[in-house]
């Protein structure tokens, strides 16, 4: 069905292209769509026109329109069934997402809006903590420091889907109590998560590293000074940790960090980071001996099947019922 749409549309481009130049303006190549393209929808409709590569003179190149519409039809399908096996987490975040896009759009009232699943780390954050979703500043931080940004940009349908299951996690009952009892049976204290230093240590370093990089005494640091910051810490900090923790930590978005946000925000959220980080760690160190030790029937089993191995070779007979001769007594090995 695809197909014949295609050939459909690169036909009528065809006879309105009269001089062969293999490009139509925008409006015609819209006309072609819409004469050709019964089922094709709005929503694909404008995703192909935005999508279309340009010549020189900022027309259409149709030749490139069978790519561009298997990509579209691809796009669409996924998005739909994503849409339909979405959790209600998953649907409120995607929905919130859309939003913020749709926000950054410059459209008329008429246009219909052609979303490229592309927001900012900025936009992003604005959705995590709206308050449908209902998160605190650190849980926010927790499931920003797992977007991986391209050029600024985060592809939120890839983010969803893994935001939406941390964030059901979270407030899983279950997780929750788990998390405590392994707090309370490990006795984790910061020594353990901070590379041997205090908290008392962590922020006398804090205060250090922020007059170090304050090289104007301006009493604020800029993006770039604060992730040097955050860098220079040596917290084995990933890229997207530092990228989620500098947008959330300029809170009026006015592009500095003050002395006093800069303590507040940075202390509390890296030992709240390495904490999680550190707990992961022994639940699945915990999880991994418990998956490999044997229970004590599983060694019996083992160990009766080594001997019945042993006695079973000694008699030569291949395996086949084990060490009785098919008598259901035990072979002789005598001579």
């Amino acid at each position: 069905q695809v197909d014949m749409l295609i050939q459909k549309v690169l036909g009528l481009c065809a006879e309105t292209d009269l001089h062969d130049h293999g490009s139509l303006s925008r409006f015609e190549f819209k006309n072609a769509l819409k004469k050709a393209g019964q089922d094709l929808t709005r929503v694909e409709m404008n995703m192909v026109l935005a999508s279309m590569p340009r010549d020189a003179f900022g027309k259409i190149r149709f030749s490139e329109f069978t790519d561009v519409m298997h990509k579209v039809r691809f796009t669409t399908i996924k998005n739909s069934i994503m849409e339909t096996r979405a959790s209600d987490t998953e649907k409120v975040l995607m929905g919130l997402c859309r939003e913020e896009e749709l926000a950054g759009m410059d459209l008329d009232e008429d246009t219909e809006p052609t979303y490229t699943g592309l927001i900012t780390t900025l936009q992003l954050s604005n959705v995590l903590t709206n308050v449908k979703l209902s998160l605190n500043r650190l849980q926010v931080t927790s499931v920003m420091c797992e977007v991986d940004v391209q050029d600024g940009f985060l592809d939120y349908w890839l983010f969803v889907p893994v935001a939406a299951r941390n964030i059901d996690i979270m407030n899983d009952p279950v997780t929750i109590q788990k998390k405590a009892d392994l707090l309370a049976r490990e006795q984790i204290k910061p020594e353990d998560f901070l590379k041997g230093k205090k908290e008392e240590e962590l922020k006398e370093e804090l205060e250090n590293l922020f007059i170090q990089y304050d090289a104007d005494n301006s009493g604020e640091l800029d993006v770039e000074e604060f992730e040097h910051c955050l860098n220079s810490l040596d917290l084995g900090l990933t890229k997207g940790q530092i990228t989620a923790l500098t947008t959330l930590a300029d809170e009026d978005r006015s592009g500095t960090i003050d002395k006093d946000e800069f303590m507040e925000f940075a202390f509390h959220h890296l030992v709240h980071l390495q904490r999680e980080k550190h707990m992961r760690q022994i639940q699945s160190t915990l999880d991994h001996s418990n998956s490999t030790e044997p229970s004590e029937v599983g060694r019996l089993d083992s160990a009766e099947t080594a001997r019945s191995r042993s006695a079973s070779a000694a008699s030569g007979d291949g395996g086949v019922d084990v060490g009785t001769g098919g008598t259901g007594k035990m072979a002789s090995t005598d001579g």
